[in-house]
């Protein structure tokens, strides 16, 4: 039982470590300003993708 524990606190820790990793990148993105300034098109993909 408490090696099934340990599994599931391993997978969980995984778990956040992705998704806090994907977080970071994706609040990256947006900080650059250049990216937003020189493709009109691509903020509000962008923001879009964001709030999805």
């Amino acid at each position: 039982c408490s090696r099934m524990l340990t599994s599931i606190i391993q997978y969980s820790r995984r778990a956040r470590i992705a998704q806090s990793s994907a977080l970071l990148t994706i609040a990256d993105e947006p900080a650059s300003p250049g990216r937003g300034d020189s493709q009109g098109e691509a903020c509000p993909t962008d923001s879009g993708f964001i709030a999805d």
